[in-house]
């Protein structure tokens, strides 16, 4: 057990109103207890859509806010979403195969970009260095594993390079994911230029869908390798085709980069800020 908080009165003060506080795990409840701006990411409830709702697309770009793609093959129809999971939620982005392509020779992937100032928060490169969370929801027609590429840029403006991976395991059905990002002792860029790159796959063909024939980079000893370590097929190592069959989807919600302030590698509630907030961060790019 942690740390303990509750009636320890150089703790928590008596207060008659309040009542007494019974003791909790200080890892369960510290998390609970930190404020706002958790979220380094930015629309990662997908409510800010000043370009449009709806785009039916075959090469890519930016979409809903803060988030673009590159499309390389077939078309798909990306949407601002109502179908949620429980937690507070009201909009999802989805991405649907409108038109199917039955060959696909490279790949699909959704990204965004963190600027390397707004990172300083979790001290890498130092001593008080600490792991970032990825969270967010996750819901597919199709079973089939999705890697998170992610590229991460020094002070010297050298990057490192990491593909963790999830999987949809259940289909039509919002599920809940979390990959734990530990720190690299080359720290992150301090500008307003990207610090940290990450893109999705969504489907994966020809060069990049090479299953049984490249190493699974999410095994990369140490998390984060050099820059250019990974071929093509390995960026897109297990990730299916869903493009060859119309009318596939996947959505996503809940968007959320944070720093791991407690240590217990579990993510706090997604952090639900006002829409005038998040569309004036959104309106800093657009």
């Amino acid at each position: 057990m942690g740390k303990l908080i509750g009636t320890d009165p150089n703790q928590v003060p008596t207060n008659a109103n309040l009542g007494t506080m019974s003791f909790q795990d200080y890892d369960v409840a510290a998390p609970l207890l930190i404020g706002g701006r958790r979220n380094i990411f930015i629309n990662g409830g997908f409510n800010v859509a000043q370009r449009g709702t709806s785009f039916t697309q075959s090469s890519g770009g930016y979409m809903l806010d803060r988030w673009t793609s590159y499309i390389g093959e077939g078309t798909w129809t990306v949407s601002q979403d109502t179908d949620v999971p429980p937690g507070g939620y009201s909009k999802s982005m989805k991405w649907l195969v409108s038109t199917a392509d039955s060959t696909p020779t490279t790949a699909t992937h959704v990204s965004t970009r963190v600027e390397g100032q707004d990172l300083q928060c979790a001290g890498w490169g130092t001593t008080e260095a600490k792991p970032l969370i990825l969270s967010f929801w996750v819901k597919s027609n199709v079973a089939t594993r999705h890697n998170v590429e992610m590229d991460l840029y020094h002070p010297d403006n050298s990057f490192e390079a990491a593909i963790p991976h999830y999987q949809i395991d259940k289909v039509d059905t919002w599920e809940f994911k979390t990959i734990i990002i530990p720190p690299t002792s080359l720290g992150i860029r301090n500008t307003n230029e990207t610090g940290l790159y990450i893109n999705i796959f969504i489907s994966c063909g020809g060069q990049f869908h090479a299953p049984g024939q490249n190493p699974d980079p999410s095994d990369y000893a140490g998390f984060w390798a050099p820059a250019n370590t990974f071929s093509n097929g390995e960026r897109g190592f297990g990730v299916s085709g869903i493009v060859k069959n119309q009318n596939s989807y996947i959505k996503w919600t809940g968007m959320q980069l944070e720093v791991d302030y407690s240590g217990t590698g579990k993510p706090t509630p997604f952090e639900h800020r006002s829409y005038g907030e998040e569309l004036a961060l959104c309106q800093r790019y657009f």
